[in-house]
């Protein structure tokens, strides 16, 4: 080898130790001047890396607030379930033993019915007990003060119609009580009931207790039926006739007693 090629390497050597000595020393300044170069787009990368995660940790909260809000809302519909199904209970316990204090004597089968529902444009309701439960077609409805509401006129397997004694001529044998005037009662439809065929002879006067007598066989004898409110008389009629009151609140009526054997 001369001595030119030798001169040559030992040069190259020289440089490439050099090179490697500067960059080691200034390795520093180096990164500051990366940095210094990509820091604009390394802080933006940045805030678009936590952006996307503070979005998808939004959306993370969001489905976790969502999943609680559906679980709260369903326990608090069950709670609202349970807590009408006790009010329920509590108070068909209460119109039970209200029945109880009142029942016909002698005693009677009944059955206790909840009332669902009313007919449109007819004075009908319906209730919550049918043929599996031992209704039975024509059987008295009354109420837990012994009050007369009407009689079974539809019977399926869950469910029951129930005429109310105002239905459009529905007629039943009624007394007329501390005066022992018989007579009959007639439905007129709209909650309207009255008396029919009383001699103009007889006096009565209003607020009078009306009741079921024994000469009929729709209902047993004793049941409260309503108050004389009005006494209509005609010199052109031989009768005279009475609206009563019926003594049921049917917006008030929550549940019945059904006599299917008396």
């Amino acid at each position: 080898m001369n001595k030119s090629k030798i001169k040559i390497n030992l040069s190259f050597f020289l440089i490439i130790i050099i090179f490697i000595l500067c960059f080691f020393y200034f390795i520093k300044d180096v990164k500051n001047l990366f940095y210094s170069i990509f820091a604009p787009f390394q802080l933006k990368l940045w805030s678009l890396a936590q952006n996307s995660r503070s979005f998808f940790q939004i959306l993370f909260f969001c489905q976790s607030l969502k999943e609680e809000n559906l679980k709260l809302k369903n326990e608090n519909q069950k709670l609202i379930f349970e807590n009408l199904n006790l009010k329920e209970s509590l108070e068909k316990e209460k119109v039970f033993e209200e029945f109880l204090k009142n029942e016909p004597s002698p005693k009677f089968q009944f059955v206790v019915a909840k009332i669902i529902g009313k007919m449109p444009f007819q004075d009908e309701i319906i209730i919550n007990k049918g043929a599996k439960d031992g209704i039975l077609q024509n059987s008295p409805v009354i109420t837990e003060s012994k009050v007369v509401v009407g009689k079974v006129s539809y019977v399926y397997k869950n469910f029951s119609r129930v005429q109310l004694i105002t239905s459009k001529n529905f007629i039943f044998n009624v007394e007329i009580e501390d005066k022992k005037i018989f007579a009959k009662a007639v439905g007129e439809d709209n909650l309207q009931l009255k008396i029919i065929q009383l001699p103009l002879t007889e006096e009565i006067q209003e607020n009078l207790i009306v009741k079921t007598t024994a000469l009929g066989d729709i209902f047993p004898e004793g049941l409260l039926v309503g108050k004389i409110k009005e006494i209509k008389k005609s010199p052109l009629e031989s009768f005279q006739e009475a609206k009563i009151q019926p003594m049921f609140s049917l917006n008030e009526l929550r549940y019945v007693f059904v006599i299917p054997k008396w």
